[in-house]
């Protein structure tokens, strides 16, 4: 990323002719004066007002430009009212929808196949006020939830009497199918929510599964807070990825999304597991994205473990994620848990680090002043590593007159030693404590 100063250097190094010059400000200045000259002289003299240019048939435009051209051809006529379909039903104009659709079963009939159908069904779910219920949270339940409350039953009706037009023409459904009628299922609340299992165990006697099946049924879990089934299925669809990955044809890919989809379940469901679950995709080098820690920070606040939100961010940075991929509500509980949780520790630190140094006690002190203690919760530490003052990463969170008290002149040290042993007179020096008697070189040094 190009810091402030790399971009002002790579400005001024740009060609001449892309920077704005003085001259050409000052000849489009004369331009536009002469412009107005020549049409304040046209309005002045009225033998030139009669010689403006009058408009003509041939000038006005034609009716075709004006209005919209209806198409003619009847496969450009049923694409236009087809994607019409599609972009009402995307709003939630229901009524709409359906009224284009029964036009179509009635003139267009024979150019319905199974894509139109399968298409048409998915559409039941809002896609575009879909999209405008998941942005604020960025949660995909909080959004299933919305769309719940908007003509469920309505939309949920027409996907079936779709599905069943379908299969009275002789198409029969495919797993795509399948899991386009599930996933609307999973907009129209609870009471349907519920039916996802039954259409799933219709999928699976005639047809196989793939991921995205699998992934479905971890969002129905997700809605209706079941851990255990949920880990039943998780289970499951990773076995029958390894098992049929060689297969074509067969979506088997296990992407991050479905693994997002077991930690939403356990963060929904207030259980412990989200942690140690999120623990483990970061140490296995699975592909997290915003989701993923959206996700893990909605379980922090629902069990009240705010504490983890900072060491979160810190994370994000070393996985390449942006702040911004994360919601507006869960921004704002990162800021409040550094002000409520690093700020106070950090006023701790700088005060025991001035106590120390005013004391003129040793670096070896230090090590037994654990500046973190407060955020240590069952042997866990937040911050990802012990502190150790011997550091010279951590010594650079000091002050530079601070650190000179540190270097220790060796050269002069090792002319000036003397045996060490452990008497009461040397042990009370600075010195005597850090210092270690060096390795005989011969025999007879030993003895």
């Amino acid at each position: 990323m190009m810091s402030l100063r790399s971009t002002i250097r790579v400005a001024n190094v740009l060609p001449l002719c892309l920077k704005p010059t003085r001259s050409s400000f000052h000849k489009t200045t004369i331009l536009n004066k002469k412009a107005n000259l020549i049409e304040a002289k046209r309005l002045q003299d009225p033998q030139r007002a009669k010689k403006k240019k009058q408009p003509t048939i041939e000038n006005e435009p034609s009716a075709a430009i004006i209005e919209t051209v209806e198409p003619t051809d009847p496969k450009d006529i049923f694409r236009s009212k087809f994607l019409s379909l599609l972009e009402r039903n995307s709003y939630g104009d229901v009524a709409g929808a359906v009224k284009i659709y029964e036009h179509l079963k009635e003139k267009h009939q024979d150019e319905l196949n199974g894509s139109h159908y399968i298409s048409i069904i998915g559409s039941f779910a809002p896609r575009k006020l879909m999209f405008g219920w998941f942005k604020p949270y960025k949660d995909y339940v909080d959004m299933y939830h919305e769309s719940g409350k908007f003509r469920a039953q309505e939309r949920m009706d027409e996907a079936l009497q779709v599905w069943s037009d379908m299969r009275t023409n002789g198409i029969e459904p495919t797993t795509l199918a399948y899991n386009t009628l599930m996933k609307v299922q999973l907009t129209c609340g609870k009471a349907h929510v519920k039916n996802v299992f039954q259409t799933y165990n219709q999928l699976v006697s005639s047809h196989d599964p793939d991921m995205a099946s699998f992934s479905v049924l971890l969002k129905a879990c997700t809605i209706l807070e079941t851990v255990p089934i949920a880990e039943e299925i998780y289970r499951a669809g990773l076995q029958w990825s390894s098992q049929n990955k060689n297969r074509t044809g067969l979506n088997t890919f296990v992407g991050i999304q479905f693994h997002n989809a077991l930690l939403d379940v356990y963060s929904e469901s207030r259980h412990p597991k989200a942690f140690s679950f999120y623990e483990h995709m970061i140490a296995h080098g699975y592909p997290v994205d915003g989701i993923t820690f959206n996700t893990f920070a909605k379980a922090c606040i629902f069990m009240d473990q705010r504490i983890k939100l900072p060491m979160m961010s810190e994370v994000m940075r070393v996985e390449g994620v942006m702040s911004t991929d994360l919601s507006q509500p869960v921004r704002d509980e990162i800021k409040r848990a550094f002000e409520t949780h690093v700020s106070p520790i950090s006023d701790k630190f700088s005060n025991l680090k001035r106590r120390v140094f005013n004391q003129k006690q040793g670096v070896n002190d230090m090590d037994r002043i654990d500046f973190y203690e407060d955020l240590i919760d069952e042997d866990v530490h937040v911050w990802g590593r012990t502190i150790d003052a011997r550091d010279y990463e951590f010594m650079e969170l000091l002050d530079r007159t601070e650190l000179n008290k540190y270097k220790i002149d060796y050269i002069k040290w090792q002319n000036s030693y003397t045996p060490y042993d452990l008497t009461e007179e040397n042990t009370q020096g600075e010195t005597a404590s850090m210092m270690i008697a060096p390795e005989p070189e011969s025999d007879e040094e030993l003895e």
